[in-house]
């Protein structure tokens, strides 16, 4: 329950006192454009994605001012190398997860086939989250896969 927890942390601060919140931004052009592949789709940890305008009317309604609001600088650079590997994992599952049913030789093949293939695209995919980065820290919010949030509770 995002509003209670958030009511909690209005609870817990003395007057004056701030929160800072950063989560994944749900309207990222990454998230949109990688779908199932996207980063920050880690299970269990993010169960809410809240898009930036509803968790400020939020913080607003349980007591707190919104001091500063950041989109860019806020950005993790793992969008494209992640979506690869996990894209790789998908067509060509490792043997060693126990999920999986046991592959034979036939599988095996197949996951060195991908990964020898797919494989030299992982450097690449590493350098374009790299050039987003650095395009990213310098205040260019386009791509960012993040926000946070930096609130002060009202006296």
């Amino acid at each position: 329950e995002p509003l209670a927890e958030l009511s909690a942390a209005a609870i817990a601060l003395r007057p004056g006192g701030y929160c800072l919140i950063e989560v994944p931004d749900p309207e990222s052009p990454f998230g949109r454009l990688l779908g199932r592949f996207w980063v920050a789709w880690f299970q269990p940890q993010h169960q809410h994605f809240v898009p930036l305008h509803n968790l400020t009317q939020a913080l607003e309604k349980v007591g707190f001012t919104i001091l500063k609001q950041e989109r860019g600088r806020a950005h993790i650079p793992a969008d494209l190398s992640v979506a690869l590997l996990s894209w790789i994992s998908v067509i060509a599952p490792p043997s060693d997860q126990p999920w999986h049913a046991p592959q034979g030789w036939g599988g095996k093949l197949w996951r060195y086939l991908t990964l020898g293939t797919l494989g030299p695209l992982l450097p690449v995919a590493f350098l374009a989250d790299q050039v987003v980065w650095f395009f990213a820290k310098r205040g260019w919010e386009w791509p960012s896969n993040t926000y946070r949030v930096l609130a002060q509770k009202q006296g």
